[in-house]
């Protein structure tokens, strides 16, 4: 009677080989370079969903002083790791835009960005640089997966003699 209680870490692992892949979202870090670059307010990680195939994070940056919102727009950008990315940033216009340079398409956009004195003629651009923010697992969570499992071990090995 206890020799079906072997087939439970087969079964197990079996689940987990056999289950289907899930789309997460990737998180990238996200940093300015050029004359007069934006700093980030806040946090510096964006989100980019692989099932719409864009970035949904809205984020703050300081350019000259002046904090602004950035939306993101609806473009499709495919390859986030190895795109091309440059921001710019138009005073006359007023609009602040990171454009996928890759894929010729604005995937951060704002207008009406800079009130007040900032409206003064200056345009800057220069480069963004998003590198994929790797998560460390967590000790605690980490090792209580790995007592969980010989635990279970441990109960299929004593079943099974």
């Amino acid at each position: 009677m206890r020799k079906p209680l072997c087939l439970i870490p087969t079964l197990f692992l079996l689940a987990i080989a056999g289950a289907p892949a899930a789309h997460a979202d990737l998180l990238y870090d996200v940093s300015f370079t050029g004359t007069d670059a934006p700093s980030v307010v806040g946090s510096d990680t964006l989100a980019y969903s692989s099932n719409q195939m864009d970035f949904t994070t809205v984020f703050e940056i300081d350019i000259l002083g002046e904090d602004i919102f950035l939306l993101p727009t609806d473009a499709v950008v495919e390859s986030p790791s190895t795109d091309q990315y440059t921001w710019q940033a138009s005073y006359n216009s007023n609009t602040f835009t990171i454009t996928d340079t890759t894929e010729s398409e604005a995937i951060y956009y704002t207008y009406g960005a800079f009130p007040g004195p900032m409206n003064y003629g200056l345009n800057a651009q220069g480069a963004v640089t998003m590198i994929q923010a790797t998560p460390e697992a967590s000790t605690s969570g980490l090792m209580l997966i790995g007592v969980g499992l010989l635990a279970l071990m441990s109960q299929a090995r004593r079943a099974c003699l």
